[in-house]
């Protein structure tokens, strides 16, 4: 039986890491591209070795094409069989074209040569089908030919085994192999391991990217499988939720990169492109021709590999950039990798990509901080709170702030060769002390002798007064920067958080709207060093469901933070209030609807929301204004908004007066709600899209303009 040992993949430059070019002619220019779905062979000279084992018995199928007007149909490929690369030497048949008529080549070992003409209906079809379809079959001593579904050879070529490579000859233009595909029954597929490596939380990925590793052994070579999956793309949908945002997320060029002892570096990329990951509501999101491209998920791709010791590797699973828009953006960047043992199954490092040389610099402070000790023992999230404390930097009034500085890259260096210099900075960036240097020296607990940790001593600053403050550092190596980071902490009073101490702006991120949010800039228990938390006064957005069985204000409250409750039809299953009263009492800003909003949208300025409420006062407007009583009376007895010409004669002429009048009736209506809210929570204030108006001026601002111009009328609808 024959089983399929490789398929050759030219859906981008990543398929040609299954391939060994083999250097025939000075270097120099690039002899192998991959682009529009096809191998391009640009020059003749140099060989391509697909990675498979030594071969008796195979079938070689492919397909090609040639620039036929620029090279007047001439061509010229040749498949090397039997073929040995540490002698360079083997059997060959060449397929060669002079523009009229078709040859075959065979060369032996020796480089003796016999030709071979082809029927001419078989060059015949090839002029017309403008592609040379071809299957090559070493079965035994016999080689047989097929070429656009004609038998054009065979012949006894002798015993034999070797590898294959591929080459093209001298004409103009480019020869475009379109497919490749091997088979053999000398080799049977057997699977060695699988590895899941999760990348969880770096660069603000909310829900974990799985890279799953499978490896074949095919022969003396080797297939690897790898597939991306997770990600917001497989995120629970929320059957109830009524609107339309949801997670996405965009992920740029995935790789896996392989370091095995005693082998070279495989370097896989998964996909050149940017990946743009939704599992959105709305069905024209990924539509062809009107929305986004749709990338494949899970994304799948196979390598292959002549050598490498899959239990004893190291796994390199990164992309170039990340980001998610609704709660990450604060975190997006790259490049970033999880690095992953397969000796001993387990995460060695994850952060700022190795692989590319760099060396990751990050400040560190004791794990044993005071608030360790507030978190509730029993609360749901006490294990990442934990976390979060340890990795972060807050600390209280009067507690020792300790930090050191952590190192991690590819490269060896002598203790005492590396310096780090760091600044105190107050939370504007102004200098508060001179510059301080620090030695670096290396760790012996480094995670692999692929993976150096270095370290500085640990120093202390003392009598720092509640406020945001930064450090920030330099590494140099002599006189030469490695790089420089700046990283920010906070002390907190008894009764204010250090944003708050430092008088620095009221900040709140607030992604709500969007299915299943359920973390913030801020939240307590992330797993990563986050610098904008200390920036950020007030915790929004998580939905209520999720505050409530995660009892997320027990968390905030111990770092002195504010908690805004979103609470409308968009978020909550059901937002009366009244089935979250605990929630409503543990708020510091809350948005709900009152009876007019639960109803109506509130936009004056556009025609088509004068439904429900908004309908009857323009009613009472109408009667007590004397201003077409009798008409807006019908529009209401019908249920249906105003006329144009109404209403272009109440925006043009009255607009400022019934503005006034609405706005004093739509008042009582929101004093209504506010005096139900203040017998439950009396210090919880009012809110709209965040604890800040986001519309501080009726009717002027950008979004609010948008709704005006998107109810205008055409030109020519009158």
């Amino acid at each position: 039986m024959m089983n399929s040992i490789f398929s050759g993949d030219f859906s981008d430059a990543g398929g040609l890491a299954g391939w060994t070019v083999e250097q025939h002619v000075p270097d120099g220019y690039p002899d192998f591209a991959v682009r529009s779905g096809a191998l391009v062979f640009l020059d003749a000279g140099n060989r391509l070795l697909p990675h498979v084992s030594s071969l008796r018995n195979f079938i070689l199928r492919g397909e090609f094409d040639v620039h036929w007007q620029a090279a007047e149909n001439h061509f010229s490929f040749t498949l090397h069989f039997d073929y040995d690369p540490f002698r360079r030497k083997g059997k060959s048949l060449e397929i060669a074209s002079d523009g009229k008529r078709l040859f075959l080549y065979l060369k032996s070992v020796e480089g003796k040569r016999r030709d071979f003409r082809v029927p001419g209906s078989v060059w015949t079809g090839i002029l017309k089908d403008r592609n040379v379809r071809f299957i090559f079959e070493r079965k035994g001593a016999g080689l047989c030919l097929t070429l656009n579904g004609e038998k054009c050879l065979r012949v006894s070529v002798g015993g034999g085994e070797g590898k294959i490579a591929l080459e093209r000859g001298h004409f103009i233009g480019d020869l475009n192999l379109k497919s490749l595909e091997i088979t053999s029954d000398d080799i049977e597929s057997v699977k060695l391991r699988e590895d899941v490596v999760p990348f969880t939380r770096c660069n603000g990925i909310p829900d974990p990217i799985l890279w799953t590793v499978a490896v074949f052994r095919l022969g003396e070579c080797f297939r690897i499988d790898v597939t991306l999956s997770g990600g917001i793309m497989e995120r629970e949908r929320i059957p109830w939720f009524p609107y339309h945002g949801t997670y996405s997320e965009n992920l740029t060029a995935p790789y896996l990169r392989i370091v095995s002892p005693a082998a070279e570096m495989l370097s896989l990329p998964l996909t050149g492109k940017n990946l743009l990951l939704k599992n959105p509501l709305d069905k024209y999101f990924y539509m062809e021709g009107i929305g986004y491209e749709k990338p494949p998920w899970p994304l799948r791709r196979s390598f292959y590999a002549n050598a490498f010791d899959p239990d004893r590797s190291l796994l390199f699973c990164g992309y170039e950039y990340y980001c998610s828009p609704v709660t990450g953006k604060a975190f997006a960047g790259g490049p970033s990798e999880t690095v992953y043992s397969c000796a001993e199954r387990k995460i060695l490092y994850r952060g700022e990509s190795l692989s590319s040389g760099n060396i990751r610099i990050e400040l560190g402070s004791q794990e044993e901080k005071r608030i360790l000790h507030a978190i509730p023992p029993e609360h749901p999230l006490r294990k990442k709170a934990v976390v979060f404390a340890k990795k972060n930097h807050f600390f209280l009034e009067g507690e020792p702030c300790r930090f050191h500085f952590d190192l991690h890259t590819l490269k060896q260096f002598p203790d005492g060769e590396l310096r780090v210099e760091h600044t105190l900075l107050n939370a504007f960036l102004e200098e508060l002390a001179e510059p301080r240097t620090l030695s670096v020296r290396e760790e012996e607990t480094s995670p692999c002798l692929e993976i150096r940790h270095y370290t500085t001593r640990e120093f202390e600053l003392k009598n720092l007064r509640p406020g945001v403050y930064h450090l920030a550092f330099r590494l140099r190596q002599g006189n030469h920067l490695l790089g420089e980071k700046r990283r920010a902490f906070e002390v907190m009073s008894e009764s204010a958080s250090g944003p708050r101490a430092s008088n620095l702006p009221h900040l709140y991120s607030a992604p709500t709207e969007v299915m299943g949010v359920d973390s913030n800039e801020f939240d307590p228990f992330l797993e990563e060093c986050s610098d904008i938390a200390h920036y950020i006064d007030t915790a929004a957005g998580v939905m209520p469901h999720f505050a409530e069985a995660q009892r997320v204000w027990e968390l905030y409250k111990l770092y002195h933070r504010d908690w805004f409750l979103w609470l409308t039809m968009r978020t909550a299953e059901n937002p009366d209030f009244e089935l979250h009263r605990e929630s409503v009492g543990r708020c510091d800003f809350i948005a709900i609807l009152s009876e007019w909003q639960k109803k109506c949208l509130v936009r004056l300025c556009c025609r088509a929301f004068y439904t429900g409420p908004q309908l009857d006062v323009l009613y009472e407007y109408a009667r007590k204004r004397k201003f077409h009583p009798r008409e807006i009376g019908t529009f209401v007895q019908k249920k249906t908004y105003p006329s144009r010409k109404i209403f272009n004669e109440l925006v043009e002429k009255r607009f400022y007066d019934w503005m006034d009048f609405f706005n004093a009736r739509f008042h009582e209506d929101l004093r209504a709600s506010a005096g139900a809210l203040e017998k439950v929570n009396p210090r919880a204030k009012l809110a709209n899209y965040g604890p800040l108006a986001v519309y501080p001026a009726a009717y002027k601002t950008a979004h609010s303009c948008q709704y005006v111009f998107s109810y205008l009328p055409r030109p020519g609808t009158g």
